[in-house]
């Protein structure tokens, strides 16, 4: 079973890749900077796949999922671009159906206090 952390580098991911790597897994990180997964994810080499993806495009989406059993959907924007979490995560779903992905864990983040209304005094 081949696994793919997509928006590998935040804190889930890394502790996602511990497990794995313990368990002798092979899996794929996809992040914006192969230097960056390159740097985070290079100690578990040869079990860790670098993929560098644009999760806003279908196509690079794709690419990224192609061959996965397991997708771990960890993507993480910024609190000002919030709004971008429902379009990656469709075009994360899709991508993943389209490449016969069996499992698609969505972790999202959740920002419970919402946009600022108003001064809080």
């Amino acid at each position: 079973m081949k696994y793919a952390l997509f928006g590998a580098t935040g804190a889930v991911g890394k502790e996602l890749a511990n497990v794995l790597a313990a368990n002798n897994r092979k899996f794929r990180v996809v992040g914006r900077k192969l230097q960056d997964l390159k740097a985070t994810f290079g100690r578990y080499e040869p079990l860790v796949e670098y993929c560098e993806a644009d999760l806003t495009d279908a196509a690079s989406a794709r690419r990224a999922a192609d061959g996965i059993d397991t997708l771990f959907y960890l993507v993480g924007v910024p609190y000002d671009r919030f709004d971008l979490h429902p379009q990656m995560s469709k075009v994360c779903v899709n991508a993943a159906a389209e490449a016969g992905v069996r499992k698609f864990v969505h972790l999202g983040t959740l920002y419970s206090f919402g946009r600022m209304q108003r001064e809080c005094i």
